[in-house]
């Protein structure tokens, strides 16, 4: 436990629904409430939290309802509530999944301004190749290292039908 303990305080997980991690009414309460879980009192958590919104440019969301953001709005307020932890490394599930192109390149543009080490876990192959550096997938139960991450097409049975077709993953 002390161990694991040790492990949160070092690494900041952004959910991949923005919903399932924005719980309090206001944007401040929801970046402020790492901050004053690692010790930091009220007045030192504030300040992280407002310094973690100026980084991605979204201050002024600081007094906003978490509920009527939009998508790419609590993606950036995710991430806030992160970055005001100063983790060393960011761990991030499918963070642009459900967001407009626009949505998209903009958090595309705040994870590259980002220096922390970054672990993205992702369908979406223009955002891997936007924001890493080195790739993996996961074949055969094993992790293996690939040059580059690439749509594909390929066929396939379903379980039930049994009728072979073809698809294009559009993310």
């Amino acid at each position: 436990e002390e161990e694991f303990k040790a492990l949160r305080l070092k690494v900041g997980f952004v959910l991949q629904h923005a919903d399932d991690q924005l719980f309090f009414p206001q944007v401040i309460d929801d970046v402020a409430f790492g901050p004053l879980n690692q010790g930091l009192s009220e007045e030192e958590a504030r300040k992280v939290s407002e310094e973690a919104l100026s980084t991605l440019g979204i201050l002024e969301l600081k007094d906003a309802l978490s509920y009527e953001l939009s998508g790419g709005q609590k993606k950036l307020v995710t991430l806030a509530c992160v970055l005001s932890m100063k983790p060393q490394v960011l761990l991030l599930d499918e963070p642009t999944n459900g967001l407009d192109i626009d949505s998209k390149q903009r958090l595309i543009e705040e994870i590259n301004k980002i220096d922390a080490a970054k672990i993205i876990i992702s369908h979406d192959p223009e955002m891997l190749s936007s924001t890493c550096t080195k790739f993996a997938t996961i074949r055969n139960c094993r992790i293996e290292s690939i040059a580059k991450p690439e749509m594909h097409e390929h066929w396939h049975t379903h379980f039930y039908g049994g009728v072979p077709h073809t698809h294009q993953d559009s993310a």
